[in-house]
């Protein structure tokens, strides 16, 4: 296994640029920036995500088939979070 993230991009930025959340080029967009950040950072290899996966939907909301991942505080519930995108194959499919 290795370092993966969940990125929920910015709405309103993505649509600045004129991207969609589910092109494959938007997912390149971000994973490179991400890599060019990590590096300006002097990020070690282990620090440096080598799989991102891009959520359409914020953390805060919660839907029909999702729970919310936030507390009130705006901290992130992981073993909630990390359920559901275990359960989704999403954790997988991002570690292979």
């Amino acid at each position: 296994h290795f370092l993966v993230a969940v990125i929920v991009p910015d709405a309103e930025a993505l649509e600045a640029k004129d991207m969609k959340v589910e092109d494959p080029v938007t997912k390149d967009a971000i994973m490179k920036s991400l890599l060019d950040e990590a590096k300006n950072a002097g990020l070690h290899g282990f620090e440096i995500p080598k799989a991102i996966h891009i959520e359409p939907i914020p953390f805060d909301e919660e839907t029909a088939t999702r729970p919310k991942f936030l507390t009130p505080t705006f901290k992130l519930k992981r073993p909630v979070a990390r359920k559901f995108y275990q359960e989704a194959g999403i954790l997988e499919a991002l570690n292979q």
